[in-house]
Parts: structure tokens; sequence; C-alpha cells
């Protein structure tokens, strides 16, 4: 499948409302991406933590940079602000590619500095869609959130939780992990240990894992991303663990978006007690 069907699929073909992403291992990439899969003029990429300035990135396909400093606190019936918004957004002049909202620039980092979560609800009255980058990594390909994280606004109607499978295989430590001394506790993984897909899956499952702070009027995607530098059976180890899992109500791919590759990543949920009780009673009837 050409990556933005892929893409169209991952986010439930849906063509409005807030997507946060969340993880790591390529939540800015995956940002981008969707941003230029929609195409929709009507549209604005944000963050509410923090997010390279793309205009170091040459790669990075943008209509323009509006920083507002107001963003970065909670919001308020700030008119004029709002008004400048809407003027770039439904019924502003038409631009290609994605616009831009930030509330400044951290200069000694080369990132642009997150609105406060509480604007997300102002966004959605001036765009149809809004693609927020939720979290942050440090450019690892898996983290364990602290307590302030992830950053999602109430409003979210779907949120993606990508992991990088570059981490399977190596040890869990700071090289490969974004706070290791919060993964081991969350997942079961100690510190130094290699990291197997069934950590994976633990992250997906735990409350505090990848979904930590997920509205729960949300949906939930999964993207198992990097399968290109990943070890050999990656796709099969983690469909043998979700099948082992109790995940309910999410949906997963896997693949690449360097490559452009993504797929749903399907696999046979055991069959419940009761279920189990019922196939056994047609066996032995």
């Amino acid at each position: 499948m050409a990556l933005g069907a892929s893409l169209l699929d991952l986010m439930g073909h849906r063509k409005a409302g807030l997507i946060a992403i969340v993880g790591a291992g390529g939540k800015t990439s995956l940002l981008f991406a969707l941003a230029e899969t929609l195409g929709s003029d009507d549209l604005v990429v944000t963050t509410t933590t923090h997010l390279r300035d793309p205009r170091s990135e040459v790669s990075r396909r943008f209509s323009g940079l509006l920083l507002e400093p107001a963003l970065a606190r909670p919001r308020a019936e700030a008119a004029p602000l709002l008004s400048r918004l809407r003027g770039r957004g439904r019924g502003g002049p038409a631009v290609s590619g994605p616009l831009i909202v930030a509330a400044d620039r951290a200069s000694a980092e080369d990132k642009l500095i997150g609105i406060d979560p509480s604007w997300g609800a102002a966004f959605l009255d001036c765009w149809e869609m809004v693609l927020v980058e939720a979290d942050g990594a440090r450019g690892l390909p898996i983290k364990a959130p602290a307590a302030h994280e992830p950053v999602i606004p109430a409003c979210a109607t779907l949120v993606i939780g990508v992991v990088g499978l570059a981490s399977l295989g190596k040890p869990a430590d700071a090289a490969t992990v974004h706070r290791p001394e919060l993964f081991f506790p969350l997942v079961a993984c100690p510190l130094g240990a290699p990291i197997e897909a069934r950590h994976l899956v633990a992250l997906v499952e735990s409350p505090d894992g990848l979904f930590k702070g997920t509205p729960p009027s949300a949906q939930r995607c999964v993207l198992f991303n990097q399968e290109d530098v990943a070890p050999a059976g990656a796709a099969a180890s983690l469909a043998r663990e979700l099948a082992r899992s109790r995940v309910n109500g999410t949906r997963f791919f896997v693949g690449s978006l360097r490559a452009g590759l993504l797929r749903s990543l399907v696999f046979a949920a055991p069959p419940s007690r009761s279920e189990a009780r019922i196939r056994l009673a047609g066996v032995n009837a």
C-alpha cells in the first residue's frame, strides 16, 4: 500500500479533529507526513512540548511559521490573538503546505516552544485539522513518560503512539531510551538488559506508558516505526506478544516512514474464558 493511503488508514480517514502524536522514534517525521498527505489549506501543525525549528531542516515543507508568545500560557479570552489565528485559518489566505504555529523559539536549542494544551479547542475553531506533537524524546527510539508527559490537549480525537523498532535488541540505557530509569519499572526491563518485543507491548499496555493522559473519548493507534533498521522478524514477534496481551480498542501499524512503507499489524487475540468454554463444548459435543 502506498504511504499516503496507509497514513489515511492510520488516521481512520478522518479529515477533521485534533490528532496528538506521542512516544518516540519518528513523531516529527509522522507529523509532517500526515500534513503532506492531507494536503489541506485548513490544517495547522503545532506542538505542546518542543519541535525542532523547521527552518533549519531543508526537508521540511511548510507554508509559514507564526510565533505567538501568549500561546505558552493557559488560554484566555484574547480576542486580538484569536482574530489573528482565524485570519491564518478558516477563511484566511490560501496557502500551500501546512502553517506551523508555536509560542516562541528557543534559539539556544534551535527548537520551537510549544503552546499550552488549553489552546487546542481554540485551534479547532480556526482549522479543520490540528496536528500536535505532544511529547518529547530527544531523538531516541523509545521513551518512558515523566510525570508531566505527554502533554495531550483534552479535545484530542485521535492519539497516535509512536514506538521506534530501532530499540529492539539494544540495551535499555540512556543511549537508546529517553528516561531509562522510568522504563525499567514500567515494562520490567532491567537497566542494560536487551529490549524485547514484550517490553514494547508492555509500554503500550501500561496506563502510565505510551498512552498516559489520553482523553477517554480519543481513539488510539500505535505505529511501530523504523522496521527498516529493526532485527529480522520484529513484526512477527510483536504480533505474537500482542496476541498474548490484553490490549483493546487500539489499532496497530508497522513499517518505516523513511522507507515509505506502512501496513496494518494483524494478530489474533486469545479467546476469552467464555469463548474458550464454548469452543471446548463444541469440540466435545
